[in-house]
């Protein structure tokens, strides 16, 4: 009797449910071209009823496939951005990168939403590289992921400030993924569904795809967090991985072991996927319910239930909350900048928000911002105020729950297609037209002798700003002999083209930059006749309306002449404006001259304030009519304006990048080890740069030449966080006044000593903070690999350490992240003195002006008609700052000296 009650006690395991997702990996093949850079993809497989894309959606197909508790599937479908799609030639998409994203919306979004779908992210690292150097490039796999990495940051930045999309779930293209890449989804991301596990492909033929490992991942369809030091295993990443089956590979064997999981009590997740474009895309559906439904048969304790990515998780976690963070964000000016302060009510996933950039060139980042207490962090934006554009910011709480807010600081584009309501037919007669630019058709006017055709499109305008007015048409035959397209706000006519031959097909024609006010009846109107007996044809199509700049040669003669602390950029533009100059030593851009005061075609800018043997890029803001062009404007940060400053006197050369240095990763917390004194005999030594990469893919080529290779952490196979450096050099120079000149290359932070004494920070927190060996580079430079120089100065204070004699340089290098796996470092000197010394003075000609200009200091210009008489030199009027212009000095000159006389 006591047996049977002690059995009667033990409660049997409930059964556990499977979560099925099943999706689409979502893009256009049509038009994909490995060989081709630009390629031009074809939009039918959204747009036309025949396709796939439209046949999903039907409501009668999903409503075949019902799981357990009757309800019918949902669908997520992680959309293709970014790689080869990103140079498309495309026109006919707002953003050709985002074109799977942006044709699955437009074309389908109200069915997604009342079908219950998800939109995620899709992503392959589409790299155009030549990794067998027989001079034919491809769209190949990139062989690591850093090698994307930017390129995947402006796809997620464009997709949120475009599409307002943030994905929280994701998939990886060719299933590839190495710990660079899962650690970034570590800081993004929460849910991933791309381990094919058990299947390891190689490939090594160009074009390289499916290069993918999954060889150590679980079998088991139970979610996992992978390690930060192998994706593939169960770890101590923040980050989610699902087991995933394409449908075609999908057997019963597999599904009825995922059933046989679940009866003993352990809840599964199973993402089964295939790809739109696929012919048999509809049958791997019919395939994918009907396996369940067997398995549900065989199992019958076992519910099944259809679920996107998303709730999936969610559901498998058992999480009670589905409420999103509270995202608070205050904007604050701060003179010509703007900060934002951004706090949360609840722990989130990500370290910090993303927050996602758009400037007025169009250009896009994902940014961090710093933490400015429990929840809460601040980031000041690049550039100046009157540079933004858009910026949104996310957050996802640890159970997938997503709070964004979107920031638009000027309009965004608008399209006004012949679809929409704001187009209007005026006269003539019209029908559809199968050929377009833009949407679904065009329509067509034929107009015969002496008849007339006018067509309309209405333009929403928000602001009161300057714009861009774009006209495009697709091919067009027979097309009239004149026609007329005109702008037209508040009843005057802004702007018109008269062309005798049709629109280039399928280009965007620049109709106008002009001011355009807010609420006034604003319209571009296309009118064209045929004065003979042939019948003529006219295509109407689509128009734009946009804000942003366009490059259209208003700015050229562009060129720099730097000396010493300070430079002078010179341009030309086609009518007078006035303008400044954006200037930075990356990207931010986050200084800026003074602004010209009279408008003129010939401009010269001083850039004061310059770091001596550093590297400045630097962009042109000019304003003409109340219209603001950028130069360059519409091209990557590294394509803006460069230039370099030396020091003046030239420094001499202490010691180039092969310098041999001892070196150490040991923990030196507490010691003297930056000191002469300092016993380093039993450290290894080599030249630089010394470096450890253990990246799968092997070392950066870019990165170079690497000359000494360092230990890395024999526990994790990764770069320990800090490594410790010291060499000696011998100066016997007068190091009174003596100015040290660094020239690095270095990933990613350091902190620089002589003779023991600290003289810099890079990429480090600033004093008085105290560095140990577990702190981390607080930022880093050159994309986050060792392939640019990084220059600095000392002077004052910390080149006073500098002895006659032997000195000993000190450095500690620090890594930017725990996780990251490669770190490098090489150093060159050069003392230079800080005497000071008359500066150069310099004359350019620009077209038939004269521009005298010279270094910031304390000087005033001063000028004679003759060299040699002293008591002619008189300071020239109005005591002009450089630089100094002489209008048409080839007539106001016939013989002039100047010089700079030191001020009192």
């Amino acid at each position: 009797m006591v047996f049977a009650l002690a059995l009667a006690g033990v409660a049997a395991t409930p059964p556990g449910k499977v979560y099925l997702v099943v999706g689409s990996d979502t893009a256009i093949w049509d038009g994909l071209d490995l060989t081709r850079y630009h390629c031009h993809f074809k939009p039918d497989l959204y747009t036309s009823p025949t396709q796939n894309g439209y046949k999903v959606m039907d409501p009668a197909f999903r409503a075949r496939f019902v799981d357990s508790f009757g309800s019918p599937i949902r669908l997520t479908w992680w959309s293709l951005v970014g790689g080869l799609n990103r140079p498309a030639d495309n026109t006919d998409a707002p953003i050709a990168n985002l074109m799977p994203l942006y044709l699955l919306r437009k074309r389908h979004g109200e069915s997604m939403r009342a079908l219950g779908d998800e939109q995620a992210t899709h992503y392959h690292t589409f790299f155009w590289s030549d990794y067998n150097r027989d001079g034919k490039f491809w769209w190949n796999e990139a062989k690591t992921f850093l090698e994307c990495s930017d390129d995947f940051d402006v796809a997620l930045a464009q997709s949120f400030l475009e599409e307002d999309l943030f994905p929280v779930s994701f998939r990886s293209g060719w299933h590839f993924m190495d710990n660079d890449w899962q650690r970034r989804l570590n800081e993004l991301l929460p849910f991933s569904l791309h381990c094919a596990s058990p299947i390891k492909s190689s490939d090594s033929t160009e074009p390289l795809e499916n290069n993918y490992d999954w060889s150590k991942a679980p079998t088991t369809f139970v979610p996992f967090h992978p390690s930060t030091t192998n994706y593939q295993t169960p770890g101590d990443g923040s980050g989610w991985n699902v087991r995933s089956v394409k449908m075609t590979a999908l057997t019963q064997k597999v599904v009825n072991a995922t059933f046989a999981e679940a009866e003993k009590g352990i809840d599964q997740v199973a993402c089964f996927w295939a790809h739109l474009p696929e012919s048999n895309f509809l049958d791997d559906i019919v395939k994918v319910d009907g396996m369940a439904h067997i398995a549900a048969t065989n199992y019958p304790t076992v519910q099944f239930r259809y679920c996107t990515a998303v709730e999936a998780m969610q559901r498998w976690m058992k999480t009670a909350d589905f409420t999103p963070p509270r995202l608070d964000v205050e904007e604050i000016p701060e003179g010509d900048r703007l900060t934002l302060a951004l706090e949360v009510n609840e722990p989130i996933f990500q370290p910090q928000p993303v927050v996602a950039f758009k400037d007025l060139c169009q250009h896009y980042r994902l940014l961090k911002p710093e933490p400015a207490g429990p929840g809460k962090w601040r980031i000041t934006l690049p550039g100046r105020r009157d540079q933004i554009a858009k910026v949104g910011i996310a957050v996802t709480d640890p159970s997938g729950n997503l709070a964004t807010r979107i920031l638009r600081y000027v309009p965004d584009d608008v399209y006004v297609d012949n679809e929409d309501p704001g187009y209007t037919e005026i006269a003539g007669t019209w029908t559809n037209h199968a050929a377009a630019s833009w949407g679904l058709n065009s329509r067509q006017a034929t107009i015969g002798a002496g008849a007339t055709a006018q067509a309309r499109w209405a333009l929403p305008v928000g602001d009161s700003r300057p714009y861009s007015v774009w006209i495009q048409a697709p091919e067009t035959t027979n097309a009239p002999p004149h026609l007329r397209y005109t702008l037209q706000s508040a009843g005057k006519i802004l702007a018109a083209l008269d062309l005798s031959s049709p629109l280039p097909p399928n280009q965007w024609v620049l109709l106008a930059d002009t001011n355009l006010e807010a609420g006034a009846e604003t319209f571009v109107e296309v009118v064209a006749e045929s004065s003979g007996e042939e019948v003529r044809n006219l295509i109407a199509d689509v128009v734009k309306l946009t804000p942003l700049p366009y490059a259209d040669g208003f700015i050229s003669n562009v060129h720099v002449e730097s000396f010493g602390t300070s430079a002078t950029v010179f341009w030309r533009t086609t009518t007078p404006s006035t303008g400044y100059v954006a200037f930075g030593k990356g990207s931010d851009l986050g200084s800026f001259s003074a602004s010209e005061i009279a408008p003129t075609t010939e401009h010269a800018v001083e850039l004061p304030g310059l770091s001596l043997r550093t590297h400045y890029v630097c962009q042109i803001v000019s304003e003409s009519l109340g219209q603001v062009r950028r130069f360059p404007c519409g091209v990557a940060p590294p394509d803006y304006v460069g230039f370099t400053t030396s020091p003046s006197p030239d420094p001499i050369l202490i010691f180039d990048l092969p310098q041999v240095w001892k070196y150490s990763a040991a923990n030196l917390d507490g010691q003297a080890w930056q000191t002469i004194a300092f016993n380093d005999d039993a450290w290894p030594s080599g030249p630089g740069l010394l470096w450890v990469d253990t990246r799968p893919g092997g070392p950066l080529p870019a990165v170079g030449p690497r000359r000494t290779e360092m230990p890395a952490n024999s526990k994790d196979k990764l770069p320990f966080i800090t490594y410790y450096m010291r060499t000696r050099f011998a100066f016997d120079g007068d190091p009174a006044g003596a100015s040290l000149v660094f020239s690095n290359y270095l990933d990613d932070g350091a902190v620089f000593y002589l003779n023991g004494t600290e003289i810099h920070r890079e990429n480090m927190a600033a004093a008085p903070a105290v560095i140990t060996n577990a702190t981390q580079a607080s930022a880093y430079t050159c994309g986050g690999d060792a392939t640019c120089p990084v220059g600095f100065i000392v002077v004052g204070g910390g080149a006073a350490a500098l002895r006659s004699g032997e000195n000993v340089l000190a450095v500690e290098v620090h890594n930017y992240a725990a996780g990251s796996a490669d770190i490098t470092f090489g150093c060159a000197l050069f003392v230079g003195s800080e005497t000071p010394v008359d500066p150069p003075l310099r004359a350019t000609w620009t077209g038939r002006d004269l521009w005298v200009h010279w270094e910031s200091g304390p000087w005033r210009l001063q000028e004679s008609s003759a060299l040699a008489d002293a008591i002619s030199w008189r300071d020239v009027s109005g005591d002009p700052a450089s630089p100094y212009r002489i209008p048409d000095a080839t007539a106001s000159l016939s013989q002039r000296f100047f010089r700079l006389a030191r001020r009192p």
